[in-house]
């Protein structure tokens, strides 16, 4: 893992709309490449060592720097599982619902599940009754935090080699749409913007394979999917 600086990867804008004032197009690239990872889940992370979890704790402290790179943030978790390999299962509140109507409120010596509880927060079920320390092993989806101040991060060299035309589209996508521009497009801005749908479809596909599906429950009907309790299978979010 190494640091990139954005700027070093700008040339291809840079020639196909040289009139761009080189800190609107790093903008525009850094935010395609923050979109990019949000959405495909490409960049996963897996804690550099096992975490702790107090009582009443509703999940670890993740700090950028410590328990993932510095400039980045957890887009969610991927998987959870205890030290001894044994996994703790996604499930939405409603499933958590079906599965204990006070689950917001109990308590126990050792989670079963997960839940997401508002975006970017989530919590076990149930929470610790007692402090344990190196219990937790977690793989997290995790993009850039980027400014203008902040030009690099350590985003993976491999995935930098492999995606950054997928993000030079979509940063093209965006320059082109802003009106009244020398280079501006609409047409191009669609056609671009087709192209980086189709690069983060690629790259959350790719990740699915690479690391296995996601321990996610998805909803359907009102029925919850997800293994755990009868009449339930596993789901994930590329249809299978």
């Amino acid at each position: 893992m190494a640091d990139i600086d954005y700027r070093d990867l700008l040339w291809e804008i840079r020639a196909e709309l040289p009139g761009a004032p080189e800190p609107l197009v790093f903008f525009h690239y850094a935010e395609a490449v923050r979109e990019f990872f949000r959405q495909s889940k490409a960049w996963q992370y897996n804690s550099p060592s096992a975490l702790d979890l107090n009582l009443s704790t509703a999940f670890p402290t993740i700090s950028a720097g410590t328990e993932i790179p510095a400039n980045t943030y957890v887009v969610e978790p991927t998987s959870i599982k205890w030290s001894d390999g044994q996994k703790i299962l996604f499930k939405t509140r409603d499933q958590m619902d079906l599965i204990d109507a006070d689950w917001e409120q109990a308590t126990g010596t050792k989670s079963k599940y997960w839940t997401i509880t508002a975006p970017g927060a989530w919590r076990l079920y149930p929470l610790l009754t007692a402090n344990q320390t190196g219990i937790l092993y977690m793989r997290f989806a995790i993009a850039p935090t980027m400014t203008t101040a902040s030009p690099r991060t350590s985003i993976p060299e491999e995935l930098a080699y492999e995606w950054k035309q997928v993000w030079t589209h979509g940063a093209l996508s965006r320059l082109m749409k802003i009106p009244g521009k020398d280079w501006s497009s609409v047409n191009l801005a669609a056609q671009y913007g087709n192209l980086f749908a189709q690069g983060i479809k690629e790259a959350k596909s790719r990740a699915a394979a690479d690391y296995g599906r996601p321990d996610r429950s998805v909803q359907y009907g009102g029925l919850g999917i997800g293994g755990g309790y009868a009449g339930t299978r596993t789901s994930d979010d590329y249809g299978s």
